[in-house]
């Protein structure tokens, strides 16, 4: 299991991903990158991408989840993602 930052902590996108068992890692932060788009389901890092906010992120912890996929356009936030997936 990777080292999860700081600024990461207490986000429920990332509690998300864990729980279904997303493979990710960090890209540039705020960002991780999973290793598949659960919708398209296209494989491959470098498409995927999620902005991570913890709690220590103040007002800024709003942009929690928010996502888009590089390969079917897809974008929206954790609500929505959640909604798609049924």
């Amino acid at each position: 299991m990777q080292s999860i930052p700081e600024s990461f902590v207490g986000s429920k996108a990332l509690q998300f991903i864990q729980e279904q068992g997303y493979e990710w890692k960090i890209s540039t932060l705020p960002n991780i990158e999973m290793e598949s788009c659960p919708l398209c389901k296209k494989s491959g890092y470098g498409h995927f991408y999620m902005e991570i906010r913890g709690v220590s992120d103040g007002e800024l912890v709003r942009r929690d989840g928010l996502f888009s996929c590089h390969r079917c356009g897809a974008s929206g936030n954790l609500y929505s993602l959640r909604e798609k997936l049924g």
